[in-house]
């Protein structure tokens, strides 16, 4: 790990955002905004937008590659970066603007307020697209998921919210009790979240349980990012310390990997160049390569110098995630491997000389010392096998795993299942038993043994059900046999079952990684038949199928399928079908907001053709729509239409959209200057996006319906 770049700006860096020309745009406190080129890490361009403010989280900011967000007190305001000028104020809340976000595909601005509520604009043309449900106090958080599915909402009436931009179905997580949340991400149907007081839950996003709780957080944290691989959480604090997670094994790495003297306010993991960036309330930025090899760690490695290879690891524990940390076990593993084989041929010199070199290192020191300790009986242990003392042979090996490993263990074993075999064919000649128990007699006195023996005699016919059973290949037969009578399991036949059992089973997922389905179909038929494999192979098999049918309906142009099997089974929103042809609705759905500022219905419907069946996405092209006849409304009042036109059109909004922000602020606006001050808006029939559905479209809102 490394320093790359240091920075001393007058204000701290707020907000890094990268750019599509391979830049990050930086933004301070002030809104200065300057660009930064990721791989010479020289600031290029930049310009002043002089709006103060003071979070310390960066939700009062937000850029991407076109437009720059930002409040101050009750409004925000949009930038755009070409031109650099303000082109759209904002202006709603009821109270300051507390956190705000743009949506990473282009088609939302979101503010958030001191009041509670949730504004999604439509970002082309600065009008409210919709609104969510509200929170009982200040919002202190907004985030998208990463594909901009999902607006996550945190508040201090202690809930997370999580909307789906699609259905506008909002899910209340009230299990992570927090009064704020710091930071929030969902990946994989998993919600990430860290309080403010240095709790962190793992939310499961179907139901709203937390599924697992990490190392609470010995300081306050002010700021947290994810490595693009998702696989690492950094997270800043108070007091100037940098923690890492693993987020798939869901532990702490280390809560001491940085160690600064003043707040980190912001964190940063370039995706492009793997670096982390860390801005300080001083206004230091400091850049820093964390996954680079250090030369010296090979060199180390080389010379067995074992010891200093770990003190390096000591100061930065993400080399045990690198493929030089990686090497350097496969060398341990190996030469604990080769030492143990030295040990049991009776090498002890060599063994000693092969593990040499890792002694230096406590953890390794200790496990060489228990491995020699292990082998103090082993003398001994061959002595009785040799001498057929079965019975003190196996009670060494069952207290040292490694004899298990032995020629004479293996050889001993050999033995039990021959004589096993054996016993098995006297039993079935008449008084055949006391000729079985004299072949079973060295195995007396095993307690594991003595067990199956006794059980054996107990069912003679057992055996050649079993092998029957076999011979037939019903092997789901064969396993429930076993599990009711366990001396079939020392049979040398159930052996080679289970080694076909994983043969079958690796072979199913090789076939199913490669897109073999039709070989995994057939392994997976098979597989469900051994129990210890069977919902796995049901789950391939049922996966294989709807891949096939996501397929097929891909080849067939058919979306209305493609999005049924995609609600019908949520595994399959991964699939790269299912990602562009959601990527491609969102597309459509960026190009009809723009439309929402006229009232040209008819373009609209032949932009929404190919969605017009998917219910799934009525709600969002409802809200499209909704904003249409918002326009409608305001232009028919600009153009003082008859009150009891307009009253009608009001009334049709409703009775088809519901009350949404949008038309209870036209009602507010226009009661204030006079017009239609006796309608009451919560006495009438109401709709709903979530019930609207295109037999419901009229080109305009003031028509009879």
């Amino acid at each position: 790990m490394k320093i790359l770049k240091q920075f001393d700006f007058d204000k701290a860096i707020i907000k890094i955002n990268p750019m599509s020309d391979d830049t990050l745009a930086l933004v301070d406190r002030d809104t200065t905004i300057r660009f930064l080129d990721i791989k010479n890490k020289k600031i290029v361009s930049g310009f002043k937008a002089n709006i103060s403010h003071k979070s310390d989280f960066g939700t009062y900011i937000d850029i991407n590659d076109k437009i720059l967000f930002v409040s101050d007190a009750n409004v925000a305001f949009l930038f755009l970066l070409k031109e650099r000028k303000k082109v759209y104020t904002l202006k709603r809340h009821d109270g300051d603007i507390s956190a705000l976000t743009i949506d990473p595909n282009g088609r939302f601005l979101v503010t958030c307020g001191l009041d509670g509520k949730t504004f999604v604009w439509n970002l082309t043309t600065a009008r409210l697209a919709f609104s969510v449900p509200p929170h009982g106090d200040e919002i202190n958080l907004v985030n998208f998921s990463e594909d901009g599915r999902y607006l996550i909402t945190s508040s201090y009436d202690r809930k997370i919210n999580i909307t789906d931009t699609d259905t506008l179905d909002t899910i209340k997580i009230v299990a992570f009790k927090c009064r704020s949340i710091s930071f929030v991400s969902i990946n994989h149907n998993k919600i990430l979240a860290i309080s403010s007081d240095g709790e962190i839950a793992i939310i499961s996003l179907n139901s709203g349980n937390i599924l697992k709780r990490l190392p609470k957080l010995k300081d306050n944290p002010s700021c947290a990012t994810i490595s693009d691989d998702k696989k690492f959480l950094f997270i800043g604090t108070a007091l100037g310390y940098v923690y890492i997670y693993d987020v798939n094994k869901e532990k702490l790495i280390t809560d001491k990997f940085l160690k600064f003297d003043s707040n980190i306010v912001y964190l940063y993991y370039c995706k492009n160049s793997k670096d982390l960036y860390i801005s300080l309330e001083n206004g230091n930025l400091i850049v820093y390569d964390i996954h680079s090899t250090d030369k010296k760690l090979v060199e180390l490695i080389d010379k067995k110098d074992y010891n200093q290879f770990y003190e390096k690891i000591e100061k930065n524990p993400l080399i045990k995630y690198s493929d030089i940390f990686k090497k350097e076990q496969k060398t341990w593993q190996d030469s604990f491997n080769i030492a143990e084989t030295y040990l049991l041929e009776h090498k002890d010199e060599k063994a000693q000389e092969v593990l040499k070199a890792f002694r230096d290192v406590p953890s390794y020191n200790t496990k060489i010392n228990e491995l020699f300790k292990n082998f103090e009986d082993y003398e001994l242990f061959c002595n009785h096998v040799d001498n057929e003392k079965y019975s003190l042979a196996y009670s060494l090996a069952k207290k040292h795993k490694s004899y298990e490993k032995s020629k004479k263990y293996i050889h001993m074993q050999k033995i039990w299942s021959k004589s096993l075999k054996k016993a098995q064919t006297l039993l079935k000649q008449v008084r055949g038993e006391d000729l079985a128990r004299d072949v079973l007699s060295n195995f007396r006195g095993i307690s594991e043994k003595a067990s199956i023996i006794k059980e054996m005699f107990a069912q003679k016919n057992v055996y050649e059900l079993f092998k029957k059973h076999l011979a037939d290949k019903n092997y789901k037969a064969v396993f429930k046999l076993a599990e009711q009578h366990h001396f079939l399991k020392e049979f040398a036949e159930y052996h080679a079952l289970e080694k076909l059992a994983d043969n079958y089973y690796v072979s199913m997922h090789n076939f199913y990684k490669n897109y073999d389905y039709i070989s995994a179909t057939k392994t997976a038929k098979i597989l469900i038949n051994f129990d210890m494999f069977h919902d796995e192979a049901l789950d391939i098999e049922n996966a294989i199928k709807s891949e096939n049918q996501l397929n097929d309906a891909y080849e067939n142009h058919n979306l209305l399928k493609i999005f049924e099997l995609i609600q019908k089974y949520p595994s399959l929103s991964e699939h790269k079908i299912a990602i562009k042809v959601e990527k491609d609705y969102q597309n459509v759905l960026k190009k009809a907001l723009g439309y929402t500022y006229s009232d040209d219905i008819i373009t609209l419907g032949k932009i929404f053709e190919n969605y017009i069946d998917i219910k799934s996405k009525y709600p969002s092209i409802a809200s499209v729509y909704s904003n249409v006849y918002i326009t409608q409304l305001e232009n028919a009042y600009k153009d003082k239409v008859d009150s009891n036109i307009l009253s009608d059109g009001i009334k049709n909004y409703i009775s088809m959209l519901g009350i949404d922000d949008n038309i209870d602020y036209f009602v507010q606006k226009i009661k204030a200057e006079g017009v239609l001050t006796k309608l009451n808006i919560k006495l009438l029939n109401k709709g709903s996006l979530k019930s609207w559905s295109p037999h419901m479209l009229v080109k305009n809102i003031m028509e009879n319906r």
